[in-house]
């Protein structure tokens, strides 16, 4: 059994949503004017240079890619067994 509400609460429905997404949009973009006037200038922080990793129990660290994946730069180094061959995924 399907249940079907009217047709003149499905407009209701419709104008109500309307009503709250102008409202919501135009309280969002005056936010967030007043919010951009309060705020100094971001500072640019360059990601170049060398990257490393380490196990959080462990000193040692191994040279890392940015950007990246970790799963990737464990493979790099041989930290873990290639994930597609035979069951080895399964040890990850």
């Amino acid at each position: 059994m399907v249940c079907v509400p009217p047709y003149w609460m499905n407009r209701i429905g419709m104008r109500i949503a309307a009503v709250f997404l102008v409202i919501s949009a135009g309280g969002l973009a005056a936010a967030s004017v007043a919010r951009a006037a309060d705020v100094a200038p971001r500072a640019r922080i360059s990601l170049d240079g060398e990257w490393t990793f380490r196990h959080a129990n462990r000193d040692k660290f191994y040279p890392a890619e940015v950007p990246g994946v970790v799963h990737l730069d464990l493979l790099r180094n041989e930290l873990i067994a290639e994930p597609f061959y035979g069951t080895h995924e399964t040890a990850l």
